[in-house]
């Protein structure tokens, strides 16, 4: 694979000369690519990754290199070892979870994941997730291209996640989702030599699997086994409430089963909290597995086909085991009220009385339109409650996702052939609100409209 790689981007290391000893032995910064980079010039086996540098308030702005940094390191040699790293890096590959090999979601956008070591990985045995911007590999097909598209985007991105952190940390709902920061990245990519030299947007690493690929796992044993005492027994039911008020809090529009993972001890950890606060999806208020009346929600319930209204599209025969993630299933009476925990309440006051001038520049959003949605959401569930807010807060979704709640599914037994289904009287009908469910606007295929009620008046 990396010869083959080596060879569609023309990147050879014929004509780079081996190193007589560690005298010769080049800084990475001297070296367009390298091969092999070690943390000291005498190639120290002892010597562990750098201590990270105090944040800075403008690291977003260093989340890609200049043309300037590019052009230079183009213009220099290639070598075949070098020193001067402070991490060492590898792509994502397969996990292993559950006992069985599971291949990793790369996703379609064009940033690079890799694993970090950190500076305590030596005694934890923890890595990091680091995603990098503006790599000069395409991960698909490994041709040789500096792509340097949505710069803006990326720069905004990792502003609007960093402050979004410290929301998290301060509303003490850091055992949901992943620590994120901010820092350099001084590496190189193996077998490619490409020498990252940028900073990057680390994250901590959500150990298990993604719901997405627990959903949909074909092995028959690993079903059973895993299903029923992972997701019913182990599972804990304290994090799926504290997920779904994270989710409205956020105004969360990405929270697809790719985006939750859980491990062997039934623990969740949420990813990828970019799409949130109307950050990049203006049109969506809020859409997550985790919320009754969105879109993804009703897609566990009901299936992607029919939700979206396919022409011919039949209800899927087995029921989604991601349908055991509805708090309403753990929570007393089926509502949470304004029963949050302290710390969320504490959290909600605090940001409900700021003006949100004064919330952008405290937690360090990019934009005051982002820390009105933040305000007006913790001041909803402060004063009306959770339910309240999620079926009528402001922001709104359009009235083709607003989708009118049904019974709630909580227990999963085996049917036939062993296919999953509700253990207990499930009483739910596939219906769905008027209009476009991809767009928010009027109907607009030439086959007739199957929905059924206005969804501005699914509340009512």
């Amino acid at each position: 694979m990396m010869f083959t790689i080596l060879a569609i981007v023309g990147l050879t290391i014929c004509g780079v000369l081996p190193l007589a000893n560690s005298q010769d032995l080049p800084h990475v910064s001297d070296c367009n690519l390298c091969y092999k980079c070690h943390y000291t010039k005498d190639k120290d086996p002892n010597a562990l990754p750098a201590k990270f540098p105090e944040p800075e308030t403008d690291a977003h702005l260093k989340i890609v290199p200049s043309k300037a940094h590019i052009a230079a390191k183009e213009a220099k040699r290639n070598c075949s070892e070098c020193w001067g790293c402070s991490t060492q890096i590898q792509p994502l590959k397969d996990v292993m979870a559950f006992g069985h090999k599971f291949t990793v979601e790369l996703g379609a956008s064009p940033e690079w994941l890799f694993h970090a070591d950190l500076p305590d990985t030596h005694i934890t045995g923890q890595k990091a997730i680091v995603k990098v911007w503006c790599m000069p590999i395409d991960k698909v097909t490994g041709k040789m291209r500096w792509k340097c598209d949505n710069t803006e985007i990326a720069i905004r991105g990792s502003q609007h996640l960093v402050a979004l952190d410290k929301v998290t940390r301060e509303c003490g709902l850091d055992d949901v989702t992943i620590k994120v920061w901010l820092a350099p990245v001084n590496a190189v990519v193996p077998g490619l030599g490409v020498h990252v030299s940028w900073y990057g947007l680390w994250m901590e690493r959500a150990h298990g699997l993604s719901m997405n690929q627990l959903a949909y796992i074909g092995k028959r044993d690993l079903v059973e086994r895993t299903i029923m005492d992972l997701m019913q027994e182990k599972m804990n039911k304290t994090r799926v409430v504290r997920a779904a008020i994270y989710d409205l809090l956020i105004a969360q529009c990405d929270r697809h089963a790719q985006n939750v993972f859980i491990d062997e001890h039934g623990a969740i950890k949420l990813i990828d909290n970019l799409n949130s606060l109307k950050f990049s999806w203006e049109h969506c208020s809020q859409d997550s597995i985790f919320l009754p009346g969105t879109q993804k929600f009703e897609i566990i319930r009901f299936g992607g086909n029919l939700v979206t209204k396919r022409l011919g599209a039949r209800a899927r025969k087995s029921t989604n085991p991601l349908i055991l993630l509805d708090y309403r299933c753990y929570v007393e009476g089926g509502k949470i009220g304004t029963a949050y925990p302290e710390p969320v309440t504490q959290c909600l006051r605090k940001i409900s009385s700021l003006p949100p001038v004064d919330i952008k520049k405290q937690y360090g959003f990019s934009d005051t339109r982002i820390a009105e949605v933040l305000s007006t959401r913790a001041a909803d569930m402060l004063q009306r409650g959770y339910e309240w807010t999620l079926k009528r807060g402001k922001p709104v979704n359009k009235a083709p996702m607003r989708y009118k709640w049904q019974q709630p599914c909580c227990r999963l037994s085996y049917g036939q052939k062993h296919i999953l289904k509700c253990a207990h009287d499930w009483n739910i009908t596939a219906q769905f609100p008027v209009g476009d469910p991809l767009r928010g606007g009027p109907w607009r295929w030439t086959y007739p409209d199957p929905g059924a009620y206005d969804g501005d008046k699914a509340f009512s």
